[in-house]
């Protein structure tokens, strides 16, 4: 797939992702960081300052890319003094894609270890509360008996502390135990909301 994309200019790359993502180019141009602590002092400033000197400058690199590699001059294709402005240029435009798949993604993400923390423990709630609402569903179906669903899913949530407590025990004392221990529990509750999705879909004779 890489191969069957051009990537000759700048233009390319910025195409290639407006493909998939339709707003792509108004997104990038206005790309910040978007860590949920600094939720609060949205819009920052955005990374690229000037994204048509910024796709200029990583034009210009292109082609100085394209001389050196294939055309072996004798003189070079640049001053010294363009080289920070490429460098710089490079950094704004991945930093700024970079933060735009993480907008369409995630939202925002946590950048401290508290946040992180805080955000494992919020997913967790919101999955155990499906699984609970599934369950429920489960429970009132006429072809299962609630009493062994019951025992059922106690015996589950005992199994599912436990494991989450043994991933947790990885980094048993460190600060980063809560958001192991949640992200560890979280696999396994989505695995259970699997299990109570068949109970719900399942077809007569299906066992």
């Amino acid at each position: 797939m890489a191969h069957s994309i051009s990537v000759n200019s700048p233009a390319n790359i910025v195409a290639a992702f407006e493909g998939l993502i339709s707003d792509f180019i108004p997104l990038l141009k206005l790309s910040h960081a978007r860590w949920s602590e600094e939720f609060d002092t949205w819009p920052q400033p955005p990374i690229i300052q000037d994204f048509d000197l910024t796709l200029s400058k990583l034009t210009k690199l292109f082609e100085v890319r394209h001389i050196l590699t294939h055309e072996f001059p004798l003189v070079r294709p640049y001053e010294l003094n363009e080289i920070e402005g490429f460098l710089r240029s490079s950094r704004e435009l991945l930093n700024a894609i970079d933060w735009v798949v993480i907008y369409k993604l995630k939202g925002s993400v946590p950048r401290t270890q508290t946040a992180m923390n805080i955000q494992a423990g919020s997913s967790l709630a919101d999955l155990e509360a499906h699984m609970e609402s599934l369950r429920q569903i489960v429970g009132d179906k006429e072809d299962v008996t609630a009493d062994l669903l019951k025992k059922s899913q106690l015996a589950w949530l005992e199994y599912a502390d436990r494991e989450a407590e043994l991933h947790a025990s990885l980094v048993e004392g460190g600060s980063m135990y809560p958001m192991v221990w949640a992200s560890a529990k979280s696999d396994i509750v989505r695995h259970r909301i699997d299990e109570l999705q068949w109970w719900i879909n399942r077809d007569e004779g299906d066992l």
